[in-house]
Formats: C-alpha cells, structure tokens, sequence
C-alpha cells in the first residue's frame, strides 16, 4: 500500500495526499483530494498507488485501469464520474488538486492537461506544479 496521509483543509474538511510517481518508480509529487472521495476510489477498487501520467506536453494525476490492461484512467474523471463526452476543468488550474471544489465539469472533448515547461537544453524541468517530467 502506498503512503497516503490525512491533513485537513483550510475549511476544516478532511483532505488525502496521495503520492505520485512516474515511470521508474519515483515520487514526483502528491495529488490531494477530499478524503471522502479517496474513501469512496477505494471502496470501489481503484489502487491507491497514483502516476503522474503525461500526455505530449500535459502531466495529470491517473490510476491504471485493471478492467483494461495498459490502460490508465484520470483520477479527476472518478470523482466526478467520468462524464462522457464533457472536459474535466481545475479552477484553480493545478491538476493536482483533485479536491471536489476545484473541479468542474464542461461541455467538450478533453483537449490538455498540466503543461510541462522544458529548460532550453530540451531535458526536463520542474513543471507549473512542482512536478518533474522526465
């Protein structure tokens, strides 16, 4: 089981942090969300071992898919219940912050993530979310 820590939030309310890592198994930040929500990813079977899963130039919090193999889901669309056909955005736009009150869900295909800023020798840099991208 992956080390998931409790804190609460500035309006009291309980919060998850759930670390995430990447390809070659290295934490490379946290993800935080109402505790309900974890409580509830968990009941329903979701790991609690998270990535920051990138797409191009786009990092986001997921969780592999064991329904499909290979596959990884978007922690954000669990939470709000993976609305078909809808774009989940961040109001505060930190894909990390998986907390209800900053997500909402649109009209839309979903077209990004977290871009990831590159330092001018093309290697990896420390993204808007202190997150690295390797």
């Amino acid at each position: 089981m992956t080390q998931v820590t409790f804190t609460h939030g500035p309006l009291g309310n309980e919060i998850a942090i759930v670390p995430l890592w990447d390809r070659e198994d290295r934490c490379v930040g946290y993800a935080r969300l109402d505790r309900a929500d974890f409580d509830a990813l968990m009941a329903d079977g979701w790991s609690d071992r998270w990535y920051l899963n990138k797409a191009g130039l786009y990092a986001y919090p997921s969780v592999p898919d064991t329904a499909h193999r290979g596959a990884n889901v978007t922690v954000a669309r669990l939470i709000v219940g993976r609305p078909a056909g809808r774009i989940v955005r961040y109001r505060d736009g930190d894909r990390r912050n998986l907390c209800r009150a900053n997500l909402e869900v649109t009209q839309g295909h979903a077209r990004g993530k977290t871009p990831v800023e590159r330092k001018p020798d093309g290697n990896s840099a420390q993204n808007s979310e202190g997150a690295y991208d390797e």
